[in-house]
C-alpha cells in the first residue's frame, strides 16, 4: 500500500479539501492511502472522519513562528512518515519551500497542485513559479485556466474536481422536505455556497437581493458558509433591511439536500480554479448564475449562464429570476461524461501514484 502525505492549509469544508476528501472517500485504500499534513495546530472539519478512514492528520505551526521553523516542521513529518510521495494543494507559486522541505525530509515524488486562478502577493508568485516547476516531479490543476496560472506554458495535467453524481441527483421530495426544513415553501431561494470573503462576493449578492425583493418579495438568500467577513456581511444585511429575506446557514455538512431546496444557485466570485460547489449545484440539476471572471471550463451543461460583474444588480437579478424559471431535470450523465464522476477520477489518481518508480528523484517525472 502507497501512503500519500497531503500538505494543505487545514482540512476544513472548502472547495480544495472538500475535492480530496470525494477522492479520499472513493479511492481503493487498499492499495493508497491518504496522510495530511495541515499547516495549522487547529483540529480540522475533516479530521475525524479521516482518521475513520485509517488517515493520520499531522499539524505543523511553522508557518506562524517563520518559514525556517515550518521548513523543519515539515521535514520532520516527512521523514518520521517515510513519506516518498507529497502532495501540495495551493493557490499560487509560494507552495515551493514546502515542497523543497518535503524533499529535505527524503520525499522522492513532489506534486504541486493548484487550485485557483489569482491570489495574493502576485509578484511572489510570478517569480517562484519557474523554480517551482523545476522542484515539482507531477504538475496538476483543477482547470485549464488555474494550469496556466501556476505553470504559466509549460505541460501539466488537468484534474477534474470530481464528485458523487450519484449524491445530488435532482429529488422532488427531498426538496419539499427540505423548504419545509428551512420554511421557505413558496419563496424563491437563490443559493451560495462559499467562504465568506472578499473572492467569493457575497457582498454583491446582497446588493443584486435588494433588487431582486423589488421584482419577488417572496426571494431568500442562503448563505452557506463561514468566514473572515461573516460579521460585515452581517451588519450589511442589516443596513440594508435585509434581515427577513437572508438566511446564514453556517459551515453545513448537508450539502447535498441544501442545493435540492434551491431554485437558482448564484456564484458572483472575483476568480476561482473550478469551484467544487458549482459542480455539485450542476449535479443537482440547478440553473446557475455565475461571474464571467469564473473559467468557463466548469459549465458542464446548459443551465450555467455567465454574467459581467460590470452589470448592474438589476441585471443579475433579472437573470436569477429568469434562469429559476427553468425548473430542473437529471444532469448525471452529462456530469459523468464531463469528466467529472469522483470514481473516474480517483482511478486515474490511484494509477498516477501507482506510476511512480521506485526512486522518482533519480528519474523526475514530468507532466504528460
Amino acid at each position: 500500500m502507497i501512503r500519500v502525505l497531503h500538505i494543505v492549509p487545514i482540512m476544513n469544508r472548502a472547495g480544495q479539501e472538500t475535492f480530496i476528501m470525494n477522492v479520499y472517500r472513493s479511492l481503493d485504500r487498499s492499495r493508497v492511502q491518504f496522510d495530511f499534513l495541515a499547516l495549522s495546530d487547529e483540529e480540522g472539519d475533516y479530521d475525524e472522519e479521516i482518521r475513520s478512514l485509517g488517515g493520520r492528520v499531522f499539524h505543523a505551526r511553522g508557518k506562524h513562528l517563520g518559514i525556517r521553523e515550518s521548513r523543519r516542521q515539515i521535514a520532520a513529518v516527512v521523514e518520521q512518515g517515510g513519506f516518498r510521495i507529497v502532495h501540495r494543494h495551493y493557490q499560487n507559486a509560494t507552495m515551493l519551500h514546502e515542497l523543497l522541505a518535503a524533499r529535505a525530509g527524503g520525499a522522492d515524488c513532489l506534486i504541486a497542485h493548484s487550485h485557483n486562478t489569482a491570489s495574493e502577493r502576485t509578484w511572489l508568485h510570478r517569480l517562484l513559479r519557474p523554480l517551482l516547476y523545476r522542484v515539482a516531479d507531477w504538475h496538476l490543476a483543477c482547470s485549464e485556466a488555474a494550469g496556466q496560472w501556476m505553470f504559466g506554458n509549460r505541460p501539466f495535467d488537468v484534474v477534474a474536481n470530481g464528485i458523487d453524481p450519484l449524491l445530488f441527483q435532482y429529488n422532488p421530495e427531498l426538496r419539499r422536505l427540505k423548504r419545509q426544513e428551512l420554511a421557505v415553501d413558496d419563496s424563491l431561494v437563490v443559493g451560495h455556497i462559499g467562504r465568506m470573503n472578499e473572492v467569493k462576493n457575497q457582498s454583491w449578492l446582497l446588493r443584486v437581493l435588494q433588487e431582486l425583493l423589488e421584482r419577488r418579495p417572496d426571494a431568500v438568500l442562503l448563505l452557506i458558509g463561514g468566514g473572515e467577513d461573516e460579521t460585515k456581511l452581517r451588519e450589511q444585511t442589516a443596513a440594508l433591511g435585509l434581515q427577513n429575506a437572508v438566511r446564514f446557514l453556517g459551515v453545513r455538512a448537508d450539502i447535498a439536500g441544501l442545493l435540492q431546496a434551491m431554485d437558482v444557485f448564484a456564484l458572483p466570485s472575483l476568480y476561482e480554479g473550478l469551484p467544487v460547489t458549482l459542480v455539485e449545484a450542476q449535479a443537482a440539476g440547478l440553473p446557475c448564475v455565475v461571474s464571467d471572471r469564473v473559467t468557463r471550463e466548469v459549465a458542464l451543461v446548459p443551465e450555467v449562464s455567465f454574467l459581467s460583474l460590470d452589470e448592474s444588480p438589476r441585471s443579475w437579478a433579472s437573470l436569477l429570476i429568469s434562469e429559476a424559471a427553468r425548473g430542473r431535470r437529471d444532469t448525471r450523465e452529462e456530469i459523468r461524461a464531463a469528466g467529472f464522476d469522483i470514481h473516474d477520477v480517483a482511478d486515474r489518481l490511484v494509477a498516477v501514484y501507482e506510476s511512480l518508480p521506485p526512486a522518482a528523484s533519480s528519474s523526475r517525472r514530468t507532466s504528460r
